[in-house]
């Protein structure tokens, strides 16, 4: 399916990420309306699935920010 991309209504970009088979695939970005990232995380195509929400599953690596930038690892 390729790369994804969708924005707030304020035009800022909310999520960026590609899909396979309909399901994320690689690594996906969330972001705040301010345009700070919000979550990143590393899919496989086998393991989660497209939603709008950050609640996929996920495989390997994640990271969480605030709204502020800072990690809330």
């Amino acid at each position: 399916m390729g790369e994804h991309k969708e924005w707030y209504q304020n035009g800022e970009l909310r999520f960026t990420g590609n899909f396979s088979n309909n399901k994320k695939h690689g690594v996906c970005r969330w972001y705040y309306e301010n345009s700070k990232l919000r979550y990143e995380g590393f899919y496989t195509s086998d393991v989660g699935s497209y939603s709008d929400d950050v609640t996929d599953k996920y495989w390997g690596s994640h990271i969480l920010w605030d709204e502020n930038g800072d990690d809330c690892n």
